[in-house]
């Protein structure tokens, strides 16, 4: 009561609602300030791997707080919950890294993307080759290996390219999966039409008309965060942003075409055996 009324007599009572409604806002601001992290078990504190695939082990030498994650040899590290994104929000994704064995790591550090029904994206489903639209100009039968086309004037015969179908101009069908399998072996003018020859069977029967064109491999998963990073021996930081979702092909700064869900991804001691040691800590990313 004497506190009270002490408070009254030197601020008066217009001031403590002011200095109450000021304490409010700024303990608000700081709620909206700290994002949520959407990464589940990013801080490895829970001292287990279970939200982890082949994440291998815990140590005690931490970034922050007593635990981090440790990865011996080269790992495909992904993170076993998926994450739903908005493609019209700005996504901040960083974690640090620290190298602990004989030789530097090396990390790629990004995405996996899902479609809707949470199955992977693959860059040749999204990954379209410029000025390579055409029609069949004959039926395509499940078993065949040439495929008759009405323009090939811009195909090419390489094994990381592939023949989509069922195309649309302004790219509506990416992510197309109705797709040939890697690798195609000959493109040969025939006066009225091309022959695609692919390295194996067409899986799909198709009208002659159907739209097509050519797609190719690339880089598996959206690289947001490190791509090709040597890790030193300290602790070190690395991050990126990544906002929007992009009509075509496979950027690093943007969800690719019908990404509607990503894990996250660490390529961990790229390349390397068990002389590869690599602490991983305080993975985080946050939207706004």
């Amino acid at each position: 009561m004497k506190i009270h009324t002490l408070w009254h007599q030197k601020l008066g009572i217009g001031t403590l609602a002011l200095g109450l409604g000021l304490g409010l806002a700024l303990g608000l601001g700081a709620g909206v300030a700290n994002a949520q992290n959407l990464i589940v078990d990013g801080d490895a504190e829970a001292a287990n791997t279970k939200n982890w695939f082949r994440m291998s082990a815990v140590s005690d030498d931490a970034h922050d707080g007593n635990h981090s994650f440790q990865v011996d040899g080269y790992v495909n590290v992904q993170a076993k919950p998926f994450i739903k994104v908005d493609p019209s929000k700005h996504y901040n994704l960083s974690g640090w890294f620290k190298s602990a064995g004989e030789k530097p790591s090396k990390i790629y550090f990004g995405f996996v993307p899902f479609d809707q029904n949470k199955k992977q994206i693959m860059p040749w489903h999204v990954n379209v080759v410029a000025g390579t639209d055409t029609t069949l100009a004959e039926a395509c039968v499940k078993g065949d290996t040439v495929i008759k086309i009405t323009d090939g004037s811009k195909w090419k015969a390489l094994k990381h390219l592939a023949m989509a179908f069922d195309t649309k101009a302004d790219f509506s069908d990416l992510p197309n999966k109705r797709i040939s399998a890697l690798g195609i072996t000959a493109v040969q003018n025939k006066g009225d039409h091309w022959e695609i020859t692919l390295a194996k069977p067409c899986k799909q029967d198709k009208d002659a008309g159907t739209s097509i064109r050519m797609h190719r491999s690339g880089g598996t998963y959206i690289y947001a965060g490190a791509s090709n990073k040597i890790v030193p021996s300290e602790w070190t930081q690395y991050a990126g942003k990544i906002k929007g979702s992009a009509t075509k092909g496979i950027p690093l700064k943007q969800f690719w075409p019908g990404t509607k869900f990503v894990r996250i991804l660490i390529l961990a001691n790229y390349g390397m055996k068990k002389e590869g040691i690599l602490l991983i800590d305080d993975l985080e990313l946050t939207a706004k």
